[in-house]
């Protein structure tokens, strides 16, 4: 067997572990992702550690791989490399959803080499019929600086994750729609309206500026924006009914825009947004 596929294989998640061990593997995919990337490119490495059905978002929504093989290969040595961790995320009680993000940075393949990009990657990652976990929508920002060292930052499990195997904590499929529906609603009605839809640990990333966190402050930021219309593309549950995501795109200054939410379902809440990406 190949060492790529080798280690695919390794940290592929079994329904009968627990949350806890489902969301290390998902982070130990990760890691293995960035450190296969780091040698053979940013275009083999999505295409190995993405879903054949991933989406992406430019140009307009549509398969993302699609659009990467149109890519040429990337040059041997690699002139520039991307680094990246997970730093923290969440994964469904059943092992088949989950969401990472951390710090990303491109930088000069030399000794020395600058720095040339710093951002915050946030992914939605779907396990597959083979047990594997791959990435199914990801989207990165740019920040102005360091938001955490790729080679050192330490990972911890989001503010909201359950460890619990077993929970009566359960939402639906059309419940997430429904809550999707109504928060843009409220986001074309009135922005003040939508901010209770952010839990307390939330985290926004908007590009060129570091990810708002905290519901203060993203709920603050929420109610600044200008009232414009939102448009659900696709939303989808956890099997365990815990976590999910969904995705759309709105018009902002008469430019298609795009965002990805990642959703927990919360105790005498229901649904709750714990991470948006806009851009």
């Amino acid at each position: 067997m190949r060492p790529l596929i080798a280690i695919i294989f390794l940290f592929a998640p079994s329904f009968s572990q627990t949350p806890t061990h489902h969301l290390s593997s998902l982070a130990a995919t990760e890691r293995a992702f960035a450190a296969a990337t780091r040698h053979i490119g940013v275009r083999n490495g999505f295409l190995t550690f993405f879903a054949d059905d991933a989406i992406g978002f430019r140009p307009g929504v549509g398969p993302y791989k699609v659009e990467l093989v149109k890519r040429p290969q990337t040059p041997q040595p690699l002139p520039t490399i991307l680094l990246w961790t997970p730093t923290e995320g969440d994964v469904a009680r059943a092992g088949d959803l989950g969401w990472l993000t951390g710090p990303a940075v491109a930088r000069e393949n030399k000794p020395g080499g600058k720095d040339l990009y710093y951002g915050q990657y946030f992914s939605i990652w779907k396990r597959q019929s083979d047990g594997t976990w791959k990435v199914l929508l990801d989207a990165g920002i740019e920040t102005p600086k360091f938001t955490g060292d790729p080679e050192s930052t330490p990972f911890q499990p989001h503010a909201l994750f359950d460890g619990q195997p077993d929970s009566t904590v359960r939402g639906t499929q059309d419940e997430l729609a429904a809550a999707e529906r109504t928060l843009n609603e409220s986001l074309e009605r009135s922005t003040s309206e939508a901010a209770k839809w952010y839990v307390s640990s939330v985290r926004f990333h908007l590009d060129k500026r570091f990810p708002i966190t905290g519901t203060d402050s993203v709920r603050a930021h929420v109610r600044s924006l200008p009232p414009f219309s939102h448009r659900s593309l696709a939303s989808q549950s956890s099997s365990s009914g815990d976590l999910g995501y969904s995705y759309g795109e709105f018009i902002q200054n008469g430019t298609t825009m795009y965002y990805i939410r990642a959703w927990k379902y919360v105790r005498n809440d229901g649904w709750r947004v714990v991470v948006e990406w806009r851009g």
